[in-house]
């Protein structure tokens, strides 16, 4: 199961979690990334999904937090350590 800091063109969370190098000690239940098709593999503790490039959030804080909060499980964790 590949790590939500692994993921290719990731977006969201694992867009976040790469972007601004935190350390979490839970990790996200969603990871999202951008690929070739739709598809979602579940996986423990994170499960992994992969959207087309028309979802792609602007490659902002604002663009893949949005994302996050609409797309995926909120992480309070990790929205803690992004605004401390």
């Amino acid at each position: 199961m590949e790590e939500p800091q692994e993921l290719n063109d990731p977006i969201g969370a694992a867009w976040l979690i790469q972007r601004y190098a935190l350390q979490l000690v839970m990790p996200p239940a969603v990871a999202s990334r951008i690929g070739g098709r739709r598809a979602t593999h579940a996986g423990r503790p994170t499960t992994v999904e992969t959207y087309v490039e028309s979802m792609r959030p602007a490659q902002t804080l604002r663009g893949n937090l949005t994302f996050h909060l609409n797309h995926e499980a909120p992480h309070f964790e990790l929205l803690s350590r992004l605004f401390a």
